[in-house]
């Protein structure tokens, strides 16, 4: 296992982790290595393996970096044990023994700064918010998700959605990327990890007012109830979906899913729902945009090949 040292005077003051995720080190808060040393750049480095090997980057740091007294420009490969010294006052070394085993299948490439990003789950977050995988100071808090629906790969923006292969580049904030199969090892992607959403939905059909729906984000107790009846009758159908198939003991990747024809139905009627094709497109998208703006991560409504399903942690159905 390889772990990262701070190192003074022989001494070593701290250890971070390093497996497949890129380790960024610099001043800035938003680091996942953080050096209150002003002679730090905000963002000076970044360290990763890549195909059994250790690599560092400098990050274009106000004061440089040198690796065994040789100064860093551009990206390096790393010797384990080799000193890293950061503006001349902060030295890093990397430690332990690399695994040739590690879990790295499919990685999101920059094709501008060649940092590459593990894919290790089944949504990855390009954007500014300190909670996306992949950060970029010039993109919108959540700039675009990246998808794994259904054994491919699709990119998510504004609630709509396009498939994109390996290799093919896509923009974010400004700069460029791409899905690439990892040197060393192969494109498996079952044991990505699942993405979660703590939410608890309740709906009924016999409100006080018609249909109702009112999420809960569990964490923070925040809460936000949809009025609009063609809105809520959506998750309700859904919901309902969903509370049979867990009263079914379904396995989770089946759970919920629904044809777009019968969530369609289950909105309009049978008589109605061909003609409201186009209706159901935008309803979809605007439930996704109100939830996205009253705080709730809109990808929990999930589509794929003309299906449509709730992921959530808990549902109630009235």
């Amino acid at each position: 296992m390889l772990r990262i040292e701070l190192v003074h005077d022989g001494k070593v003051l701290h250890t971070h982790p390093l497996d497949v995720r890129p380790v960024h080190v610099g001043r800035a808060t938003t680091n996942d290595l953080v050096l209150a040393e002003p002679r730090v750049s905000s963002r000076h480095l970044v360290i990763w393996v890549e195909g059994g090997a250790v690599y560092v980057e400098d990050l274009g740091s106000r004061n440089g970096t040198t690796t065994g007294g040789e100064p860093l420009t551009g990206r390096a490969e790393l010797a384990v044990g080799r000193p890293v010294v950061l503006g001349e006052v902060v030295t890093l070394r990397v430690v332990g023994e690399l695994d040739e085993d590690l879990p790295l299948a499919v990685v999101v490439r920059g094709l501008d700064s060649g940092v590459e990003v593990p894919v290790l789950a089944d949504q990855l977050r390009f954007g500014s918010a300190p909670t996306c995988d992949v950060r970029l100071p010039e993109a919108s808090p959540v700039a675009l998700v990246l998808l794994h629906v259904d054994g491919e790969w699709v990119l998510g923006e504004d609630g709509e959605t396009r498939p994109v292969a390996l290799g093919q580049a896509f923009t974010v904030g400004g700069q460029r990327f791409a899905l690439w199969a990892a040197s060393g090892g192969a494109t498996r992607t079952e044991g990505l990890e699942q993405a979660r959403f703590p939410y608890a939905l309740a709906v009924s059909l016999n409100g006080p007012t018609g249909a109702r729906a009112v999420l809960q984000q569990r964490r923070s107790g925040e809460v936000h109830t949809v009025t609009s009846e063609v809105r809520a009758t959506l998750l309700f159908v859904l919901a309902r979906k969903l509370s049979d198939d867990l009263a079914a003991g379904l396995p989770a990747d089946e759970r919920g899913w629904m044809h777009d024809d019968d969530v369609a139905a289950g909105i309009w009627g049978r008589e109605r729902f061909a003609q409201e094709a186009n209706n159901y497109h935008v309803l979809v998208h605007r439930v996704r945009r109100e939830l996205e703006a009253a705080g709730f991560d809109p990808w929990f409504l999930e589509k794929k090949r003309k299906h449509l399903r709730l992921r959530l942690d808990e549902v109630t159905v009235e």
